[in-house]
């Protein structure tokens, strides 16, 4: 059974590593409170830590006001009825998972927008229109989560998920030899056929805006340096 690290424990990305700066130790105990974290009921399978919030929602009183409003304010936490009670968001629920090293979610907690499968099907589709170099290679989970700023951990979850839930994305492997002769090799993750299909005019529209990305780098100017020895 993998052991379960907090985040002074693990190298944290450093966009993870800031946004955790700007949490104090009040704030992130207040976060756990809200969805009842507790090591003691966090739960390993297949080499991943989980842990089922029962609840999402704090009702603060005297300092706890403040202390959820600079929450609020740092994009981590939600509210109602004019600030009486509060509850964590998509990006609470992650910075909290990154810093515990534990996937927080439940279908039947408040606030479950911790369901990461837009931001990872987003990254995708940057990749499935993308006009550039790497044009056909998948991409890796490791890279995903990077760039949608999730834990490694909660990007292979989601990917799974999309695999064996819905047939969105699937893990593939390209190989073979470039123009030059040289021998590649990559294993990543794709959007399937079935996505695109069932999402058409978003691919269409990010298509198109590729494409206009294209278009003004070929309409900037190219600067010629003169080689001083000519």
């Amino acid at each position: 059974m993998p052991k379960v690290m907090n985040a002074s424990e693990v190298e944290l990305p450093d966009l993870v590593q800031e946004a955790l700066k700007r949490l104090s130790e009040k704030e992130l105990k207040k976060m756990e409170h809200c969805v009842g974290f507790d090591r003691k009921k966090v739960y390993h399978r297949k080499g991943f830590a989980y842990f089922k919030p029962y609840r999402n929602y704090f009702d603060p009183g005297g300092t706890d006001c403040e202390i959820w409003a600079g929450i609020k304010k740092k994009g981590y936490a939600d509210s109602g009825k004019g600030d009486q009670y509060y509850w964590l968001n998509k990006s609470g629920y992650n910075i909290l998972s990154w810093y515990e090293q534990v996937y927080i979610y439940s279908e039947n907690a408040r606030g479950n927008e911790i369901d990461a499968s837009d931001d990872v099907l987003e990254v995708l589709l940057d990749d499935y229109v993308f006009c550039g170099y790497g044009l056909w290679n998948p991409t890796g989970a490791r890279a995903i989560g990077v760039r949608a700023r999730l834990p490694y951990k909660l990007t292979l979850i989601t990917l799974k998920y999309l695999k064996d839930k819905f047939g969105y994305v699937d893990h593939v492997y390209e190989g073979g030899c470039d123009d030059e002769g040289f021998p590649h090799c990559t294993h990543g993750w794709i959007l399937t056929k079935k996505w695109i299909e069932e999402n058409k005019e978003r691919v269409e529209r990010r298509q198109e805006e590729e494409y206009e990305r294209i278009d003004r780098i070929l309409r900037e100017p190219v600067t010629i340096l003169e080689n001083e020895n000519t």
